[in-house]
Order: structure tokens, then C-alpha cells, then sequence
């Protein structure tokens, strides 16, 4: 195995950390405890700077949401 990094655990911070650092061109191994991804999911809610790291890694200027249509929209810079 050729692994720089082995990160242990897939939740958000695991499967975050392991995309960030495959877009820097380091190996990573990922390995979790469970088979099978949670019934109920483990990241409910995002504050500012979780917000802030997505829109960084993905490119993202800006977030909508519409109360109406109850929809997510991102916004490529």
C-alpha cells in the first residue's frame, strides 16, 4: 500500500478531509469501523465555515435557497 495519509473515520470531517487532500495530489487511505453507511445521517447542520470550506473546495460564489420551491442552488464563481 502507497498511502502519505491514513485517515481514520468516514463521516464529514473524514470524507472531507480524504477529497481536499486527493485534490492536492496526496494519497490517502480512508478506512471506517461500519459496513454500511447510518440510517440517520450525522452532519444535520452546517455553520458558516463549514459553508466556507465547501464553497472553497467546490468553487462556489454563493448559496440560494428559495423558501418557495424549497430547493438548494449553488452558484459557480
Amino acid at each position: 500500500m502507497d498511502t502519505q495519509v491514513l485517515i481514520v473515520g468516514g463521516g464529514p470531517v473524514g470524507l472531507t478531509l480524504a477529497i481536499d487532500l486527493g485534490r492536492r495530489g496526496v494519497r490517502c487511505t480512508l478506512i471506517e469501523q461500519k459496513e454500511a453507511p447510518q440510517f440517520l445521517p450525522k452532519m444535520e447542520r452546517c455553520n458558516a465555515r463549514t459553508m466556507e470550506i465547501f464553497r472553497r473546495m467546490t468553487g462556489a460564489c454563493r448559496w440560494n435557497r428559495t423558501s418557495s420551491s424549497r430547493s438548494t442552488r449553488w452558484s459557480r464563481c
